[in-house]
C-alpha cells in the first residue's frame, strides 16, 4: 500500500496536482443532479424566454434560508502558538433557528426579507433595526409552509410590481410548500410566471445558493461574535436576529453578487451547456444499465487466459517440485507461444471505463410517489393537476369523515357518566343502565350487538343508529327520515 512518502513524492513528480478538502455532498443531491433533470428546466426556462422575452429586471429567485441564535462557525481569532483549543462563548448549546426568505433579480434588485418565527404570535420588537420593508411571520416549527408562501407572494408582488402585459418570472425550489392551488391562481391573475428547480439541484443552479447565502452566513456569525463581545453575560435571542441579519445583509446584498450568482447557475445570460459531464458524473450511477457477470462484452467467446501456468491439467492436483521446475524451464517457450497468440488476436480499442467500470447502484423497487421534476407550475396543464389533487383530497376527506361514525358503531361505548360507578350502588339501578346502553334500529327494531355483520350509521341531528340498509343514505351527512319530516 502506498504511504505518506510515496504520495509527497508523486505530489513533487506532478507540480500540477494539488491536496483539496473535498466538500461532502448527499445522496439526494448526487443523485437529483442528474443530465435529464438539468436539461429539462433549461429547456423550460429557454421555452418561457422565447414566449415572454424577459428582460434581467424581471427575473427573481427566491429561497429560504436557516438564521439561528448560535451559528455553526465562529470567526478565527489569534491565539498563543502550541495551544490546540480555543473557547468563545455563545447563547446557547443549540440555537433558535429563524427562517429568513431572500430574493433577489439579475441586475441586483433584492426585495425585502421575510422573517419566519418558531412562535404563535407576531411582534413588532421582532423586527426592530431589521431590514426596511421586512415582514415578520411565524409558524409553529419556524419554516415555511403553503400559508406563509402565499402570503410571501403578496409582499412580493407590491414590490415588483408585475402585470399580466409584462410578466416577471420567479425561481423557486420545487418543495411541496411552495406548489398549492392558491399560490398557483394568484400568480396567473397578478403575472407571476413561477419556474422550479429540479429536486436536490439548488446547489449547482439557484443563484442565491451560489453567490448569496455563504457570504451571508459568514457575515451574520461576525456580528453574532461581535454582539456577544460587546454584551456579556447577555445571549442572542429571536428580539435580536433580525438586527444583526440587517447589519450582515447591508454587506452582501450587492448587484455584483446577484449577477455572479445568475451567472455561475446559467440562468441569466443563458447557458444550457455550462455543465460537462464531470458535473453529472455522481449521478451516473443511476443512468446506466446494470451488466451482469454472465454477459459477454463483445458478443465473442472468452479468449483463454494467456497465463503459462493454465494447461491441460488445470483440473488436477497441485504440481509437486519437480513439475514446477520443469515449467521453469519452458518459460521462455511459453512466454513466445503467448506472444504469438496475441499478436494472431484481433485486438480491440477497449476504453478506461470497461476495464474500470463505474460503481453502480442496485435496481430498486420503484416508488408509487410520482418524482418531482422541473415544471411550470403557472401553466395550465399543472394548473389542472393542481386542481384535481385539490379534488381528490377533498373527497377522500369526505369519505374519512363518513366512515368515523361506522367504526364507532362497531363497539359503542356509553357515556363517561355511565361509566363512574359507586361503592354502594343499587344492583337493579346497574341493570337498568345496563339496558338503557342497548342499540335498536329505529325502523326494524333490531338490537346492535358486537361484531355485527350489517353496517350501522348514525343520524347527524338526533344521533339515533340506523341500519345502512334501512336507510336511503347514499353519500355525504346522513339525516334520517324522522328528523327530516320533522324539520318539514
Amino acid at each position: 500500500m502506498a504511504g505518506r512518502d510515496w504520495v509527497e513524492g508523486f505530489l513533487k513528480r506532478n507540480p500540477t496536482l494539488r491536496l483539496r478538502q473535498s466538500a461532502p455532498t448527499s445522496l439526494a443531491r448526487a443523485i437529483g443532479f442528474n443530465k435529464i433533470q438539468v436539461c429539462r428546466f433549461y429547456q423550460n426556462l429557454a421555452e418561457l424566454n422565447q414566449r415572454y422575452n424577459f428582460r434581467p429586471n424581471r427575473i427573481y429567485n427566491m429561497d429560504e434560508t436557516g438564521m439561528s441564535t448560535v451559528p455553526k462557525k465562529t470567526p478565527k481569532v489569534v491565539s498563543v502558538r502550541g495551544k490546540k483549543v480555543v473557547g468563545k462563548l455563545v447563547s446557547a448549546e443549540r440555537g433558535i433557528t429563524v427562517t429568513a426568505i431572500c430574493c433577489m433579480s439579475a441586475t441586483g434588485h433584492f426585495i425585502p426579507p421575510a422573517f419566519i418565527y418558531p412562535r404563535k404570535r407576531p411582534k413588532g420588537e421582532l423586527l426592530e433595526e431589521g431590514p426596511i420593508g421586512s415582514v415578520c411571520m411565524v409558524s409553529d416549527s419556524g419554516y415555511i409552509n403553503t400559508n406563509l408562501f402565499s402570503q410571501w407572494l403578496y409582499h412580493f408582488k407590491d414590490y415588483s410590481h408585475p402585470i399580466k402585459e409584462y410578466p416577471i418570472l420567479l425561481i423557486i425550489d420545487n418543495h411541496s410548500s411552495h406548489i398549492n392551488l392558491e399560490a398557483t391562481n394568484y400568480a396567473r391573475d397578478h403575472g407571476i410566471v413561477i419556474l422550479t428547480l429540479p429536486p436536490h439541484s439548488s446547489h449547482k443552479i439557484q443563484p442565491l445558493d451560489r453567490s448569496f447565502f455563504s457570504p451571508l452566513k459568514t457575515k451574520y456569525a461576525i456580528e453574532c461574535d461581535k454582539w456577544m463581545t460587546q454584551h456579556p453575560g447577555r445571549g442572542i435571542t429571536q428580539y435580536q436576529v433580525a438586527r444583526l441579519f440587517n447589519i450582515a445583509y447591508k454587506q452582501v446584498a450587492t448587484m455584483s453578487n446577484a449577477e455572479s450568482g445568475f451567472k455561475v447557475s446559467g440562468i441569466f445570460p443563458f447557458d444550457d451547456d455550462l455543465f460537462d459531464e464531470s458535473d453529472f458524473a455522481p449521478a451516473s450511477v443511476t443512468d446506466q444499465i446494470l451488466n451482469y457477470p454472465d454477459e459477454e462484452i463483445y458478443g465473442e467467446p472468452p479468449v483463454a487466459p494467456v497465463s503459462p501456468i493454465v494447461t491441460e491439467n488445470a483440473t488436477s492436483q497441485p504440481p509437486s517440485i519437480s513439475k514446477v521446475t520443469e515449467q521453469n524451464s519452458t518459460n521462455q517457450f511459453s512466454s513466445v507461444t503467448v506472444t504469438e497468440q496475441c499478436t494472431s488476436l484481433n485486438t480491440k480499442c477497449v476504453s478506461i471505463s470497461e476495464l474500470s467500470p463505474l460503481p453502480r447502484m442496485s435496481e430498486r423497487k420503484r416508488r408509487t410517489k410520482s418524482s418531482l421534476r422541473s415544471e411550470i407550475i403557472t401553466s395550465s396543464p399543472f394548473k389542472e393537476q393542481l386542481e384535481e389533487k385539490a379534488k381528490a383530497d377533498s373527497d377522500k376527506m369526505a369519505r374519512k369523515n363518513i366512515k368515523k361514525p361506522v367504526l364507532r358503531s362497531l363497539s359503542p361505548q356509553p357515556s363517561p357518566s355511565q361509566k363512574i360507578k359507586t361503592s354502594n350502588s343499587d344492583p337493579k339501578e346497574a341493570k337498568c343502565q345496563k339496558k338503557n346502553k342497548d342499540i335498536f334500529c329505529p325502523l326494524c327494531k333490531e338490537q346492535f350487538v358486537e361484531h355485527p355483520t350489517e353496517e350501522w350509521i348514525q343520524c347527524a341531528s338526533c344521533e339515533e343508529w340506523w341500519h345502512e340498509q334501512c336507510t336511503a343514505y347514499e353519500h355525504g351527512t346522513f339525516i334520517c327520515d324522522i328528523c327530516e319530516e320533522n324539520t318539514k
